[in-house]
């Protein structure tokens, strides 16, 4: 049980991908992630690497509140963002939840990548 005077959040980053436990891809996104994170005084508490499959996913999770959750847990990695993503959905149902599409923020997502450009 933590104290109530530990103020300091733990954030735990897990990494999704295969291609970075067999070291094909190299992790650069903790590297930006903890750098952003240290900006704001904030630090990671843990880093887990899991493979890019539903089982190691749905692991995590389990592990996540067997062990006492942290406060905020940052994922990055899987094979997205291709056809043949299934990280979003793995999570979803790992949690017991659902996707649902947000029209209205998809447009809003839609127009600032036109205005941008891209």
């Amino acid at each position: 049980m933590r104290s109530p005077l530990d103020l300091e959040p733990r954030i735990r980053l897990v990494l999704i991908g295969d291609e970075l436990l067999d070291g094909h891809t190299q992790d650069t996104n903790s590297q930006h992630l903890r750098e952003a994170l240290l900006t704001l005084g904030l630090s990671f508490h843990d880093q887990r690497m899991v493979r890019d499959s539903e089982s190691a996913v749905h692991a995590e999770v389990v592990d996540l509140f067997q062990t006492g959750a942290p406060d905020l847990v940052i994922s990055t990695g899987g094979l997205g963002p291709t056809v043949d993503d299934r990280t979003r959905e793995i999570l979803a149902r790992a949690f017991g939840d659902t996707l649902e599409l947000d029209d209205l923020r998809w447009a809003q997502l839609e127009a600032r990548l036109l205005r941008q450009k891209r």
